[in-house]
């Protein structure tokens, strides 16, 4: 690659800068990359700290633009990978959805994965949580409180926070979120779709989700529409509110293949629905 100016759109997704300053360090002539339209940052942060532990030159010019030498490049080195933090939310939400308690190790304080801070919005929903060293525990309260939050920083909770908000009495609101129309599916509108099965009320604005909860009455078939993290989200329900059926649970398979059996030793109930 020759290198040089050039300007990302990452209205999207943040991922289409981190792929190309990923490989930045081998452009001959070094290249100056600039994120253009609003994202979540921290992906973005979390990408540069990564390519310098690893010898790459990214120095930042702004918030939304970096300047990569063609030298140093990376160097092999060995590397403790951390907990996935987006996986571990959903553990967290089941903690919170029934009252219980779910510890998570390896979740090192010092992460820098955006998703890391869900913990502290379940705090504001009521849940205790405490830290022994590198293990992290969520103890659900016996009432969830609605919260009012800006998920813009970790779009990818929109699924697990709707949920919990679904069980929590009063009303709830989450914005910041129009980049998730553009994951996996339209997130906003299949959570708005979904939830309102469950007999609430569910008002969807262009980058955001108020949700009136506290009353999710069963049975209820849910889609996930093979979505991931909509299937995980909607576990949490499922345990909360009986006769939930959630549809092609062999999505999650995408970011976390044991989940259901993890459910499982944690002690929640499911069997294969026709």
């Amino acid at each position: 690659m020759r290198g040089g100016q050039v300007e990302v759109d990452v209205t999207g997704s943040s991922q289409f800068a981190s792929a190309v300053l990923l490989v930045a360090p081998y452009a001959r002539e070094g290249a100056l990359i600039t994120a253009a339209g609003a994202a979540a940052g921290g992906y973005l942060d979390l990408t540069i700290a990564m390519m310098r532990r690893w010898g790459a030159a990214a120095a930042q010019v702004n918030d939304s633009c970096w300047r990569i030498a063609p030298a140093p490049r990376y160097m092999a080195q060995d590397e403790a990978v951390e907990y996935d933090a987006s996986a571990a939310a959903h553990l967290f939400a089941l903690a919170a959805a029934t009252g219980g308690a779910v510890t998570v190790v390896n979740a090192a304080a010092g992460t820098l994965q955006p998703d890391a801070g869900l913990p502290v919005v379940l705090e504001r929903m009521g849940a205790t949580i405490a830290r022994d060293g590198d293990a992290l525990t969520v103890c659900g309260p016996a009432r969830l409180r609605p919260v009012e939050v800006d998920l813009g920083m970790m779009p990818d909770q929109v699924t697990t926070v709707a949920a919990l908000a679904a069980l929590a009495e009063g009303t709830s609101r989450l914005y910041g979120l129009a980049v998730t129309r553009g994951h996996e599916t339209d997130r906003l509108a299949a959570l708005a779709r979904e939830l309102r099965k469950l007999g609430l009320s569910v008002h969807e604005a262009p980058d955001a989700l108020e949700i009136t909860g506290g009353h999710a009455r069963g049975p209820a078939r849910l889609a996930t529409y093979d979505d991931h993290r909509l299937a995980m989200a909607f576990a949490a329900i499922g345990a909360r509110v009986p006769g939930v059926v959630v549809e092609e649970p062999w999505c999650v398979t995408k970011t976390y293949p044991s989940f259901w059996r993890d459910l499982q030793a944690a002690g929640v109930s499911w069997e294969p629905a026709g």
